[in-house]
């Protein structure tokens, strides 16, 4: 029985409810709306069906991965992803067995060639990031053991309440009791930014994207939590 209001690692019951939870939370996310254009029922359907599955395979390869807080009810109130490094890279096979081949029968192929280009495009601009943090810098910022901090949210009616604080500080310990603190993340919300500077995340890299797509560009923000920095 999970005490509430306290993080916990959710286990495959919670994959769908949490997956609904993040669909709900980034349906109008400017990054989402780039790749999944049309209505925010289509958007938040899509993200739903992707988000199972991608949760599903994380949670195969690292089985603490979902973290999260309940309610009284047992429902889902806050949760993200903590992806150790490592496990970041989702195999063919892997998208293969989970159905992810799926995607262009139910969604489209552009949304599929939207979403690779996206992929590619933010691996490609992580690496920048890590590179030019480095520059400077005698110690790695982006380590072996280093964390993911992925799709953090918070339902709308709980918010305001500290969860989201509560959840990362949490994590933070978690990390700290291990001898050191790496956690990294990307946002392309404007106010989240604020948020994860008060928890002591920041800012190494930011840059706009998609400049020619007037309609749907975004900015993105890259940014670490770490001993070292």
């Amino acid at each position: 029985m999970f005490t509430t209001n306290e993080l916990h690692v959710l286990g495959p019951e919670y994959v769908e409810e949490s997956a609904r939870v993040m669909a709900d939370a980034f349906r109008d996310a400017d990054i989402y709306r780039f790749i999944f254009r049309g209505t925010p029922e289509f958007r938040r359907a899509a993200l739903e069906w992707l988000f199972i599955r991608n949760i599903r395979i994380v949670l195969g390869k690292c089985p603490d991965a979902l973290r999260g807080i309940l309610n009284e009810e047992n429902e889902v109130i806050c949760c993200f992803m903590l992806v150790p490094q490592e496990h970041q890279d989702i195999s063919l096979g892997e998208m293969l067995w989970h159905g992810i081949w799926q995607m262009p029968l139910w969604f489209g192929r552009n949304a599929v060639k939207r979403m690779l280009q996206v992929m590619d495009d933010l691996e490609t601009f992580d690496k920048d990031c890590i590179g030019k943090a480095n520059e400077t810098r005698e110690t790695k910022i982006i380590k072996e053991g280093s964390i993911h901090l992925q799709r953090m949210v918070v339902r709308p009616h709980c918010q305001g309440q500290g969860l989201g604080s509560k959840a990362l500080k949490a994590v933070i310990a978690e990390e700290s009791a291990k001898g050191s603190v790496n956690v990294h993340l990307e946002t392309q919300s404007p106010r989240n930014v604020p948020f994860y500077g008060r928890l002591g995340f920041k800012v190494i890299y930011d840059k706009d994207c998609y400049e020619e797509e007037e309609e749907y560009k975004f900015h993105s923000w890259y940014m670490v939590l770490a001993d070292e920095y």
